[in-house]
């Protein structure tokens, strides 16, 4: 079982500050807007306000409109704020920019209300992780269609617009020819326990984790059942291969995708890397350009071949949800108990990391208790970055803000 795994909601946010991409040299401002030249925060940065409590130093649990059992991952679009709640089998939806403490929610999507926990699947309702924090699934926003991933259900459904009530009832559904299908199937149009997506309201991309691949739709899918047009990670739609060591083109149980309209990057959590594509990819099995975590495509071992309890800058060890933002890559580093970022986003294999959240160091340096991260998302909303930090055995579920800095 992957550690600290989770059910609903990666993050796949569509940028709201666009990201130079004809330049990538830090300051070079030739041909396009500067990359930044620092990262946008500091090691061990604290946070400063936080959902789902009323401050920084508690921890708490529930269902209602102001708590959440399980945040997971995370998307933001506009003011428009999405957080994933896998135990609760459902996404919280905030509306407008969050400003105060245990914010409450203006709706959830699972749910028929913002005070019951029932599991689907049906047309209306999310489906609860079958062992606790065993899966994770993901949401994705293009400011109109929302995409969720119900990955214990084995599919990802689609909302048209973003809702204005709660329990909305989905208009698509992926993975499944029905609303009540839950099968695990490896094809063209089944998935296998699907966490990460991403789209821009043309396009989408799923992380398939359980068929150990991506898949790719070039036009964003209407009808249920969809079959995607690529596949990443596999040589064909029928078959979920594993090698070991990997392969540039292999993948072992991904977590999340992004694309910043320029490079996909998908999390290849077992491989523990980052790979990463320039342009979207048009190929079955095609490979990856360059690794985040690793020096190259044929090594998987946790923190760059440290080991499993040496972090440095360079290694991760499970990474889970990413997103790129203000030319930084952000990546939730799980089993580390951090997130680092790389300050310009990589384009190439082997960098290390600027800067790290939940540590004051890149050498597990503590932070203070309160401070301390189990991260699970991560989204950039304007100047403000968003954790989600799930914990249950430390005494709760809450979403953390950080104020970003120096950014281009």
């Amino acid at each position: 079982m992957l550690f600290g795994a989770l059910l609903l909601v990666g993050c796949g946010e569509v940028l709201e500050t666009p990201i130079d991409a004809t330049s990538d040299a830090p300051g070079d401002t030739s041909d396009g807007p500067a990359l930044p030249v620092a990262p946008p925060l500091t090691n061990g940065q604290a946070a400063d306000l936080a959902i789902g409590a009323p401050d920084i130093a508690t921890r708490t649990s529930g269902t209602s409109a102001d708590t959440s059992r399980s945040a997971g991952g995370l998307c933001a679009a506009g003011d428009h704020l999405w957080i994933s709640d896998f135990t609760n089998a459902r996404v919280l939806q905030l509306n407008a920019p969050v400003l105060v403490f245990s914010a409450a929610a203006d709706l959830a999507i699972g749910q028929v209300d913002l005070n019951t926990s029932t599991t689907g699947p049906t047309n209306q309702l999310l489906t609860k992780p079958a062992v606790m924090f065993e899966t994770i699934g993901d949401v994705a926003c293009d400011g109109t269609k929302v995409v969720v991933s119900d990955t214990s259900s084995n599919r990802v459904v689609v909302l048209n617009a973003v809702p204005g009530a709660n329990g909305p009832t989905f208009n698509t559904v992926l993975g499944q020819t029905t609303f009540t299908g839950a099968t695990a199937v490896t094809s063209a149009t089944g998935l296998s326990t699907p966490r990460g997506v991403w789209t821009d309201g043309t396009r989408l991309v799923v992380a398939d984790t359980g068929n150990h691949r991506v898949l790719i739709w070039s036009t964003f899918p209407t009808a249920n059942a969809t079959p995607a047009d690529v596949v990443l990670g596999q040589a064909n739609f029928n078959v979920a291969d594993v090698p070991s060591p990997p392969t540039p083109s292999s993948m072992n149980q991904p977590l999340d995708v992004f694309f910043d309209g320029e490079r996909l990057y998908v999390s290849d959590s077992q491989n523990n890397r980052v790979m990463g594509w320039n342009g979207m990819p048009t190929q079955n099995n095609q490979a990856a350009d360059f690794f985040v975590g690793q020096a190259g495509g044929a090594t998987g071992s946790p923190n760059a071949a440290a080991g499993s309890q040496m972090p440095n800058a360079i290694g991760l060890h499970i990474p889970g949800e990413i997103t790129v933002a203000h030319g930084s890559l952000f990546v939730v580093d799980q089993v580390n108990f951090r997130v680092v970022v790389h300050t310009p986003r990589p384009t190439t294999s082997g960098t290390s990391a600027g800067a790290v959240l939940g540590k004051t160091d890149f050498a597990d340096g503590a932070v203070a208790a309160e401070q301390g991260l189990t991260p699970r998302g991560v989204a950039v909303q304007g100047d403000k970055l968003w954790v989600s930090d799930s914990n249950l055995a430390l005494g709760g579920s809450r979403v953390l803000r950080y104020q970003l800095t120096n950014l281009p």
